[in-house]
């Protein structure tokens, strides 16, 4: 009787010891499960995670750099061109408040100007507009914020390289320790920087209201209801395009169709760009309005001041797509990360 009992009770005690050891399995399978995980996150986004700032901050040295239309606005940027030599001139017409030389001393040719003269100076919303976007023209496409002195630096490399570190991490038993936390720290820590994001959203659908706005007056401008359907078409392919830079472009054929010829449309239609787009605009709207100052048409000459007026927000709006693009691909490779984080640790750690 006293075996029997022994017996039951060495049954009980192995039965005991097994479960408990299968309970202290557990967590480490769990923690095996939540590196997987994390591993397959660390294949996805590993990479774009340790270079996301660097190509955040990066620009494009094939930019100008400086505006296309409103470079005037900002006197104080390093980028202005310097200033034209002098030559004498033998006769001046007035155009839009100036005085052009159309005719130079000795008979030579005169020299098309380097800039569009646009008047009048932009709205007050215009021109907060283009002072928010000055510094990211100026870096050539490179986000400003987290430039050397930008105010999210720190926070953006700190951020990208702990959250590498992370999940890129070797196994260990205590793995799914700490996890839900971590992400959830990283989630409110970017926070400032997703408002920023936000707020870019804003000022680039700012930009583009404010650009189809000057677009709408070309089309009322010509006075052509095919010109006006054209221009209310492409305002709606803003929101729908797939590129948003493509609806630009066609926003800036449509502002300047009024004053230039067929062939000049042809080639700003067919540029790959917004930017080059405009930059082709630039010279065609150059010679529109040397040609109109000696002519007694003002309706051409006001014609070409609403192109200019249209084609000045257009590359704000260009930018502006420009930004909200760069903080997109951001937003995937680095902010998503914490809320990815969270959802595999939910999944794999249940122990």
């Amino acid at each position: 009787m006293q075996r029997v009992g022994l017996a039951v009770i060495a049954v009980t005690w192995t039965g005991f010891a097994s479960s408990a050891l299968a309970q202290l399995a557990t967590p480490n399978a769990c923690a095996t499960a939540y590196h997987a995980a994390l591993g397959e996150l660390a294949a996805k986004r590993g990479d774009d995670l340790g270079n996301a700032v660097s190509v955040l901050k990066a620009g494009d040295a094939a930019m100008p750099g400086r505006w296309l239309y409103s470079q005037a606005l900002f006197p104080n940027s390093k980028r202005l061109r310097p200033a034209p030599v002098e030559r004498p001139c033998a006769e001046r017409v007035k155009v839009a408040g100036r005085f052009r030389c159309i005719r130079w001393e000795g008979g030579a040719e005169p020299e098309p100007p380097a800039e569009l003269t646009i008047t009048p100076q932009p709205s007050a919303e215009e021109l907060r507009v283009l002072r928010a976007l000055n510094d990211l023209v100026e870096a050539r496409g490179g986000v400003p914020e987290v430039g050397s002195n930008g105010r999210y630096t720190w926070l953006a490399l700190r951020a990208t390289a702990d959250l590498k570190a992370y999940v890129t991490q070797p196994a260990h038993p205590a793995l799914c320790s700490g996890g839900k936390e971590f992400a959830e720290f990283y989630a409110t820590t970017m926070k400032p920087l997703k408002k920023r994001i936000d707020d870019v959203g804003e000022l680039a659908g700012r930009a583009r209201a404010l650009a189809m706005g000057r677009v709408r007056e070309v089309a009322a401008f010509a006075q052509t209801a095919a010109s006006a359907t054209t221009a209310e078409g492409a305002g709606k392919s803003i929101e729908g395009a797939p590129s948003a830079d493509a609806a630009v472009q066609v926003l800036v054929v449509e502002a300047v169709r009024p004053v230039l010829s067929a062939e000049a449309l042809g080639q700003i239609g067919h540029e790959t760009t917004a930017l080059a787009a405009l930059r082709r605009a630039k010279g065609a709207l150059i010679a529109a309005q040397v040609a109109s100052a000696g002519g007694d048409d003002p309706k051409t000459r006001e014609g070409v001041l609403a192109a200019g007026r249209a084609v000045r927000m257009l590359e704000a709006a260009a930018y502006g797509e420009m930004f909200v693009a760069r903080y997109a691909k951001f937003t995937r490779d680095v902010l998503e990360v914490p809320g990815a984080v969270q959802k595999v640790h939910a999944g794999a750690c249940t122990c």
